[in-house]
């Protein structure tokens, strides 16, 4: 192998990236992954025959589940000195919304995405209503320092069953491009769903609208970088909220303090990670990454427990698109980017 990538292991390795337990590595592969060719920048990992992913030695993926409730309790969030959390996360019924802080949006469908249906969101409860399925998820907002630059997150991983669209990866087949961990509905009730970046993106909705084919081995212009920027891709997400870009993930973690600890403010401390010694999960922001896990493009599932892996909207290349890391043994977070066919987790930003 080239010299850079020997450096970069070695320093992953004196960083701690190493595996909770025997699932997972300190490169994120699982036991069905190989290898791939490197690139000048970072480590390629590869989630299967032909594709790559590659991190970076800052950052990380996140995740947590939703689940709707009847009960407008409120949990306060502690602020870290690098940022301010301009509101605490509760879970909410839709009918405790107040009419002066709420908003609801309702989509046409058609025009803007195959999903159909809206969304309610409660400024004074912090929650958001899908009303696609009437799941309620907790949200937070997350300013820098000077309390500027918020973002208006879910604090929640979503669990919208993403139906109608069928797996089908070199012959490895399933009924769906969403899925609950193990198969089992009561860790989507725990973690909320992983989804392929094709069902994560609705790529469904971009073909009805734009005549445009993305997903693995398409590449398309509206998922680059600078595209992103000037119209986000709402996705799999209710109306009124999108996907965040590798970008918007960056400017998160900036409102955190950086991309070294923010895997220990924005973890959920819950024995659901498993424990690493030296490592904490403090929470200090009410963001909840929960740890579950993956799917790799041939139906296993792993590292429950030990990862949490966040899809972004920006896309690497055709086979690949940039995804975050967040680990049981590390306070940092790491940035990938990995297999489309891969099954990872999804956060909404409010538009």
């Amino acid at each position: 192998m080239k010299k850079n990538f020997l450096t970069s292991v070695a320093f992953a390795l004196a960083l701690g990236l190493v595996a909770c337990d025997d699932s997972t590595s300190a490169n994120g592969s699982s036991g069905d992954e190989n290898p791939a060719e490197e690139s000048s920048s970072s480590v390629i990992l590869s989630d299967s025959e032909g594709s790559s992913s590659s991190v970076t030695s800052s950052s990380s993926v996140e995740s947590s589940s939703s689940v709707a409730s009847s009960s407008s309790e409120k949990s306060s969030s502690s602020i870290a000195s690098s940022s301010s959390v301009k509101s605490s996360s509760s879970v909410a019924s839709s009918s405790s919304a107040e009419s002066s802080s709420s908003s609801v949006i309702l989509s046409s469908s058609s025009e803007e995405s195959s999903i159909k249906d809206g969304s309610e969101y409660n400024a004074s409860a912090n929650t958001l209503t899908d009303l696609r399925d009437g799941q309620v998820y907790k949200t937070i907002e997350i300013c820098d320092k000077d309390n500027k630059n918020c973002q208006t997150w879910m604090a929640q991983n979503l669990n919208y069953r993403y139906v109608g669209v069928k797996f089908n990866y070199s012959g490895y087949t399933s009924d769906s491009t969403s899925w609950c961990y193990d198969n089992d509905p009561s860790k989507c009730a725990t973690y909320g769903r992983l989804y392929t970046w094709a069902a994560a993106v609705d790529s469904v909705a971009i073909y009805e609208k734009y005549g445009e084919k993305c997903g693995l081995g398409k590449s398309c212009t509206r998922f680059s970088a600078s595209a992103l920027a000037a119209a986000p891709v709402r996705g799999v997400c209710p109306s009124g909220w999108h996907l965040p870009s590798d970008a918007e993930w960056s400017a998160l973690y900036t409102n955190v303090g950086g991309t070294d600890y923010a895997g220990q403010k924005l973890k959920a401390n819950t024995s659901l990670w498993t424990t690493y010694s030296g490592v904490t999960n403090d929470d200090s922001f009410g963001f909840a990454v929960l740890p579950a896990g993956r799917r790799s493009n041939r139906g296993n599932f792993s590292s429950e427990g030990n990862i949490a892996g966040i899809w972004s909207s920006t896309e690497y290349s055709s086979s690949s698109a940039y995804d975050w890391y967040f680990y049981c043994s590390y306070d940092g977070v790491d940035r990938y980017y990995y297999d489309k066919s891969s099954g990872f987790s999804v956060r909404c930003l409010k538009d």
